[in-house]
């Protein structure tokens, strides 16, 4: 997992932002990204509508797994990287292209994660975060890969989508380190403790009751 190797996992993120700036940037966006970054039209070309379109109507990473949108991500990895024999890591990363295809074509430059971007003041105007202290705490202790899915999805319409797909696919990784791999440990939560700090250390201040 990217955890483990530094190196293969920068060829993994690229892997990740090209995957999702594919899926989700118009063509003339996609265009200008490929002259700066003078690409050839191999490595970055825009992905066909109906691949975001299966991914948002899986549930589940087991569904997801079956669509082109996922295949074209995972055939992107690096081959050492993954172990196309573990349904841990095909499960993870069914995960991670059916939440990317939720965070907005407006995050491409951004540098912020979920847990970042939950916890800052909304645009309510009222000092509250964008996402409850309970709607979060339910993500950060989801169970079991399905119900983290579905908080993240739930999570991520609350921010509109803005966080980086990059960061958002490491988290989930993170995720399934800490918790379905032989690693882990009954007191093993990296990953929940981080968002959990980070969160509360954007989140507005409460106000005191008047007296």
């Amino acid at each position: 997992m990217m955890i483990k190797n530094t190196e293969k996992a920068g060829f993994a993120r690229t892997a990740v932002q090209r995957w999702w700036q594919s899926m989700m940037l118009s063509p003339d966006e996609i265009e200008k990204i490929r002259k700066k970054l003078k690409l050839e039209y191999y490595q970055l070309y825009p992905a066909p509508s109906v691949y975001k379109a299966q991914l948002r109507r899986c549930a589940t990473a087991e569904e997801a797994i079956f669509t082109e949108g996922f295949r074209a991500l995972w055939s992107s990895l690096p081959k050492d990287y993954v172990n196309t024999k573990s349904k841990k890591q095909i499960q993870c990363w069914g995960t991670i292209a059916a939440a990317l295809v939720y965070i907005k074509p407006e995050a491409n430059e951004l540098s912020d994660n979920l847990a970042i971007a939950a916890g800052r003041k909304s645009d309510r105007n009222d000092d509250k975060p964008q996402v409850s202290e309970l709607r979060f705490a339910r993500l950060v202790n989801a169970k079991n890969p399905e119900e983290l899915l579905r908080r993240l999805r739930q999570n991520l319409k609350i921010v509109k989508g803005k966080v980086s797909p990059v960061q958002m696919a490491k988290d989930i990784e993170c995720w399934f380190y800490d918790t379905q791999t032989s690693n882990h440990k009954p007191s093993s939560k990296r990953l929940q403790l981080r968002w959990a700090m980070e969160y509360y250390k954007v989140a507005p201040e409460k106000k005191q009751p008047t007296q």
